[in-house]
C-alpha cells in the first residue's frame, strides 16, 4: 500500500463519516417530527400507532360496506 492508496481510504473514510453524520441528522429529525406531530418517541411507538390505525381503518371500512349493503336493499330496483 503507497501513500496514494492510503490517502484513498482516508478520503473514504471521511466521506463515510460524513454520510453516517448526516443520516443521524436525517434520524433525528424524523424523531423530532413523530414526536411533535404524532406524540411518539421511538419507531415502534410509530409503529404500534400505525397498526392501530390500520385496525380502525379496517373496522370502519367494515361498517361502510355494511351500510351500503343495507341501503342497496331499500333502493327499488329500477332506481339502481
Amino acid at each position: 500500500m503507497d501513500k496514494k492508496d492510503i490517502e484513498e481510504l482516508q478520503e473514504k473514510i471521511e466521506d463515510a463519516k460524513q454520510m453516517k453524520a448526516k443520516a443521524e441528522g436525517a434520524i433525528e429529525q424524523i424523531l423530532l417530527k413523530w414526536k411533535k406531530e404524532y406524540d411518539c418517541d421511538t419507531f415502534g411507538e410509530v409503529e404500534k400507532l400505525v397498526k392501530d390505525y390500520r385496525t380502525q381503518l379496517d373496522s370502519l371500512t367494515i361498517k361502510y360496506n355494511t351500510l351500503v349493503k343495507e341501503i342497496e336493499v331499500l333502493i327499488p330496483e329500477d332506481m339502481k
